[in-house]
């Protein structure tokens, strides 16, 4: 029996330990690493999941950065003076 209980509490001694400390800015969970190849499979599902959920995406130009865009782009295709001097 006491055999047991230690099996028991090992086994779910992570889940009491980690669960509290989850946050939902900082979300932890548990992965078995008995066989690597599942292991690497259930973590990037959980990064590609957390990454859809943030929905990430570049920034846009500010002020005007669209402006030296548009001259570096003619200075680069014509030799044109862009004015940055």
């Amino acid at each position: 029996m006491a055999r047991a209980a230690r099996i028991y509490f090992y086994k779910h001694g992570y889940e009491w330990v980690i669960t509290p400390t989850s946050m939902p800015w900082a979300p932890r969970c548990i992965v078995r690493a008995d066989h690597k190849y599942a292991e690497r499979a259930l973590v990037g599902g959980v990064q590609v999941n957390v990454i859809e959920q943030i929905d990430l995406h570049l920034p846009g130009p500010d002020g005007d950065e669209p402006e030296a865009f548009d001259r570096a782009r003619r200075y680069l295709m014509a030799e044109e003076d862009p004015g940055w001097t």
